[in-house]
């Protein structure tokens, strides 16, 4: 008879267990604790060539940097609230290229669109956005005025 009880208790107990999965698992990424962000940055309408995206939050900062085509990504950001930066790359002594570095700006052939400094600060860029885990999208529209 203890038999009986238990098969009779198995779906009710298989129920269960998919349930409590399902919560934990959850649906999507947005319960990831960290978010990749992409996108491309454009200067009066033209992509940027080189520099980087800087993403600060409360626990510190990660820069991207930007692609030939103005394109962007940044991996391993804090989700949350973040400001962001958009800076040139620094001028390089006597014009030779050092090696690239993972995550450093990339320098081009072509002169670089530039960016207007004020973007380079996180007081005056004005720019910011919320992060959620997981992959996020923010392009980035400047002006030169």
């Amino acid at each position: 008879m203890r038999g009986v009880f238990v098969l009779s208790r198995l779906p009710l107990l298989a129920g269960l267990a998919s349930l409590v999965g399902f919560l934990l698992v959850g649906c999507g990424s947005g319960g990831s604790t960290t978010a990749t962000v992409e996108g491309i940055v454009k200067v009066d309408g033209a992509p940027a060539n080189s520099g980087q995206v800087t993403f600060t939050g409360d626990k510190g900062s990660i820069s991207g940097p930007i692609q030939p085509d103005g394109k962007y990504r940044a991996v391993g950001l804090p989700v949350g609230v973040v400001k962001v930066t958009v800076a040139t790359p620094p001028a390089v002594p006597g014009g030779a290229a050092p090696p690239p570095i993972e995550g450093t700006p990339v320098q081009t052939s072509a002169a670089p669109v530039p960016i207007p400094p004020k973007y380079g600060d996180v007081a005056s860029s004005g720019l910011g956005t919320t992060l959620k885990g997981g992959r996020n999208t923010y392009n980035i529209d400047l002006t030169a005025k």
